[in-house]
């Protein structure tokens, strides 16, 4: 249909109207407000204090409740020592296997967390200690005539140890899962960190999610627990 001469105009004095320019463009300037890319922060500047939290999408209606199982001052610290001891133990079977530094009998492991959980409502709990140990290598006398080492000696290693224990009737920590490696071998033994318990089939009952961290990278993993064992249901996808 032929547009009238009203209509035209009408079009022609609307402020929303295209128009249509063969201007060169030109780039925008930046403005005071606007910063440069000089002064973009890095996207993992203050990255260093964050934490993780686990999040679970269900469509239907689902209700959680409390994983942690809460013990008493006197439970936890008698806890604490029985997973701690069965750690120390994992890493000297582990640095004896990998011929690692020597851990002095004195050593004792100072930094860890130690978590407790009713990942089943049987009223039993799952004891998930993360830890880590630094160890010094020993200094040793060069012999009088032996040439001068070519290489500087090694800096300290790290033990990172993961440890999952499930307490009986007695009150007795059974270990039922370890992991262990060192600063030297993540590329073969994957450090664990504990991020959470979740419940990823909204069925009731709780898996173990933790961080793995290797040289090339970080992944996750799901790991469902039982009274003698624990499996890995999931592993994969990647960050922080």
């Amino acid at each position: 249909m032929p547009m009238t001469q009203a209509a035209a105009a009408e079009n022609d004095n609307d402020p929303n109207r295209p128009v249509l320019s063969r201007t060169k463009t030109t780039k925008p300037q930046i403005t005071a407000d606007a910063p440069s890319a000089k002064n973009d922060v890095p996207f993992t500047a203050g990255m260093k204090d964050a934490k993780a939290y686990p999040a679970i999408s269900d469509a239907g209606d689902y209700r959680g409740r409390p994983l942690l199982y809460s013990m008493s001052p006197g439970e936890r610290q008698t806890q604490e020592q029985q997973t701690l001891k069965l750690a120390m133990d994992e890493i000297r079977a582990y640095a004896a296997k990998h011929n690692g530094p020597a851990i002095p009998k004195t050593a004792a492991i100072t930094e860890y967390d130690v978590r407790a959980f009713d990942l089943d409502y049987s009223s039993s709990p799952t004891i998930v200690l993360t830890a880590r140990l630094p160890v010094a290598p020993l200094a040793q006398a060069p012999a009088a005539k032996s040439p001068a080492p070519k290489t500087a000696p090694a800096g300290d290693t790290s033990y990172f140890v993961t440890l999952v224990a499930r307490v009986d009737i007695n009150d007795q920590a059974l270990k039922i899962f370890s992991s262990v490696t060192d600063s030297h071998h993540l590329d073969a033994y994957p450090r664990m960190e504990l991020i959470d318990a979740v419940d990823a089939d909204a069925n009731g009952r709780a898996d173990l999610l933790f961080r793995q961290y290797s040289d090339t990278g970080i992944t996750y993993g799901l790991y469902r627990v039982s009274p003698y064992q624990i499996d890995k249901i999931f592993e994969g996808g990647s960050g922080l």
